[in-house]
């Protein structure tokens, strides 16, 4: 890129590097229309020849070499100018940038604040790393009260009356002073600057949260005391307002499962699942007994397993083609059980070995109860001697169970 230059090192913003600058950029050839320029780190001494564009909204300036700010009569329409990392020492010709919002005048030559009254919309000024020392010099601040943002850090203030020209800015949010040796002249530094500017929300490199906020202002009122009394009042606030949220949540929380166990409620039979029932429950299952008082198959008394093996036997000749005999009066307990006892053989008897010669493991369920064991011993009798010689008979079905060859009930222990 070619530079019209006055001397050999000097380039200078002429018209011709402006439009070869905006094709560059892919900007509008047409000056007017573009509302930002950048022409940082070009190396210019001035700011010329900008008069065509009048649209400007955003300006990049630095890093140059600039000395003065000049040449912005026409940018009428300017929001953002950055002139940091230049060579300016005076602030000055920004009466027509009535609409300039942010101003960045850091890393220059700057020994005093002047000239912002014209900018009253200016929002944030920048003036980190100049000259700036008395209180004098920072007095020109106060001719802008909308400024929100005010980054002084890095001069040479050592003033506290400075905090007097600071709390004339209503508006002041964020404010930096780090790097002055004011700082170490402010007595309790950070609770000073706090108290004292209401509406500041950052302070240096850390932000001003509202807890700091009122335990600042109790300090300014009443000294250390206050303050510890204040703290002690915001954790009480805030452990009251922790319960309050929990006692809430413990409300949602009793709601749904009321709506949940009802809406269960109705969904649910009225029977009882086989899930509901254990091992445990063989012991407490009563006996059937016969006339002579006996459980109908050992002449002894009942047990448990024996009233499995009844019903069992009664469900295995309902799905044969012989008629069932007499029936046993069984109960949906009885049902669960049954189908524990039945789910179990089943896994026992899918149960498979591990292969390549690795040593054989205990079956699942292997550790099943003796009753349950026994149950299923007299399950798989009952099977053998009243279902299967009669599975294949089709004139069965009219047989009474009687008068039939097959074996009685008394045999299935034999």
């Amino acid at each position: 890129m070619s530079f019209s230059t006055s001397e050999p090192d000097r380039p200078r913003i002429t018209s011709k590097f402006l439009r070869n600058h905006c094709k560059l950029q892919h900007l509008y050839q047409t000056p007017e229309l573009n509302d930002k320029l950048y022409l940082h780190y070009k190396g210019f001494t001035k700011i010329e020849n900008l008069e065509e564009y009048t649209g400007l909204k955003v300006l990049w300036l630095e890093a140059n070499g600039i000395s003065k700010i000049e040449g912005l009569d026409h940018q009428v329409l300017l929001r953002c100018l950055y002139l940091h990392q230049n060579l300016i020492e005076t602030i000055e010709n920004l009466d027509t940038l009535v609409e300039l919002d942010q101003l960045n005048l850091s890393d220059n030559q700057i020994g005093r604040i002047d000239n912002l009254a014209p900018l009253a919309k200016l929002h944030t000024l920048q003036l980190a790393h100049n000259r700036l020392e008395t209180y004098e010099d920072l007095v020109g601040v106060a001719e802008a009260p909308s400024i929100s943002v005010l980054d002084l850090s890095n001069n040479k203030l050592g003033d506290p009356r400075i905090l007097e020209i600071l709390e004339r800015l209503p508006n002041l949010g964020v404010l930096n002073l780090m790097g002055n040796p004011v700082i170490s002249k402010i007595e309790n530094y950070r609770r000073t600057v706090v108290s004292r500017l209401p509406r500041l929300t950052y302070l240096d490199d850390r932000p001003v949260f509202p807890d700091e906020r009122r335990c600042t202002i109790a300090w300014a009122r009443g000294g250390h005391q206050a303050e510890v009394e204040e703290r002690e009042l915001i954790h009480r606030e805030e452990k009251e307002r922790n319960r309050q949220n929990f006692e809430v949540l413990d409300a949602m929380q009793r709601a749904y499962r009321t709506q949940d166990g009802g809406d269960q409620a109705e969904s649910e039979g009225s029977g009882p699942d086989q899930d509901d029932y254990n091992d445990s429950d063989l012991d407490d299952l009563p006996p059937i007994e016969d006339d002579d008082g006996t459980d109908g198959f050992t002449g002894g008394q009942p047990q448990p397993h024996e009233q499995i093996a009844r019903i069992a036997l009664e469900r295995s000749k309902e799905a044969s083609p012989r008629p069932p005999a007499p029936s046993v009066a069984s109960s949906s307990a009885d049902d669960g059980l049954i189908d524990i006892v039945i789910n179990k053989r089943q896994k026992n008897l899918n149960w498979q070995p591990k292969k390549d010669g690795a040593a054989a493991r205990n079956p699942p369920d292997a550790h099943v109860d003796a009753d349950v064991a026994q149950s299923e011993e007299f399950v798989d009798k009952a099977q053998r001697i009243f279902v299967k010689p009669y599975a294949d008979d089709s004139s069965a079905e009219d047989t009474p169970l009687a008068d039939s060859d097959g074996p009685k009930e008394s045999e299935v222990l034999d």
